[in-house]
């Protein structure tokens, strides 16, 4: 994959739904560029629709007027495309049909998608306000949220953005462990096997969180004393953790792929 520059990921983003590059598709920024009028700063406007962005017809574009379904998950330069069928953004509106859906199949919780309303929620004085979500609790939510788009209505394509993703990309490039890792930790078909709609081998980053190393707390025995018993080295490196071994192996990763 050729990176289109400026390397940053409204542009690339962009260039992977259009096929042409940022100085043809005309998504430069991570928003719209808006100059200020004099004696005020140059401004970018990250929810302008999508129609001020994007010059140049788009993947989801074709597909829905050949009257395929779409959908989209935090993808970005899409605020109010009319082609999408179905809509999670980034800043969630609550009476979207797919979140509305998604509460009713108890999914997520109200709370967590006010959490995704706004980025200040407002509320009374009488309501606890929405906790904050981080990058990878939202990932966590987006993640679940494609999986049910997925497998409840099936839409061709779905556009998929997940933070921690796009940020090791960018801290260690394309194709990097870290990068791999971090896809693999956003496994749609993981969450969509339970409704048994999605027919793959099981993946070791589905049981990552379950024996990732962990101190003596509670009575319970942390990996690295585990592995003292069996009079093996502890693990110094994730690298070397055996779920990310697992995953090395069910992805057919050679050890040279994740050396230093």
């Amino acid at each position: 994959m050729t990176i289109a520059n400026p390397a940053i990921t409204w542009p690339n983003h962009t260039t992977l739904v259009t096929g042409v590059y940022p100085q043809k598709h005309g998504v430069l920024y991570n928003g719209l560029f808006v100059r200020g009028v004099p004696g005020k700063p140059n401004t970018i406007e990250p929810w302008a629709d999508k129609a001020k962005l994007v010059r140049v017809p788009t993947v989801y574009d074709a597909a829905f007027h050949a009257g395929l379904t779409t959908a989209e998950i935090d993808w970005v330069a899409i605020t109010r495309p009319g082609t999408i069928n179905w809509s999670f953004a980034e800043i969630v509106d609550p009476t979207a049909v797919l979140p509305r859906e998604m509460v009713a199949a108890g999914v997520v919780t109200g709370k967590e998608i006010l959490a995704f309303a706004e980025k200040k929620p407002v509320v009374s004085t009488h309501v606890e306000p929405p906790k904050r979500l981080n990058a990878a609790e939202r990932d966590e939510l987006w993640t679940r949220a494609a999986s049910f788009v997925f497998t409840q209505h099936r839409p061709n394509p779905l556009m998929f953005h997940p933070l921690n993703t796009d940020g090791q990309h960018h801290r260690y490039g394309p194709g990097s462990a870290e990068s791999r890792t971090a896809l693999a930790g956003r496994s749609i078909c993981g969450h969509a096997r339970e409704s048994h709609r999605c027919q793959r081998p099981p993946r070791a980053d589905e049981h990552f969180g379950d024996d990732r190393p962990r101190f003596q707390k509670g009575g319970k025995i942390s990996l690295r004393q585990r592995r003292a018993k069996k009079g093996r080295p502890p693990p110094h490196r994730w690298r070397d953790h055996p779920a990310v071994r697992r995953l090395r192996r069910h992805a057919g990763w050679h050890r040279d792929d994740l050396r230093h």
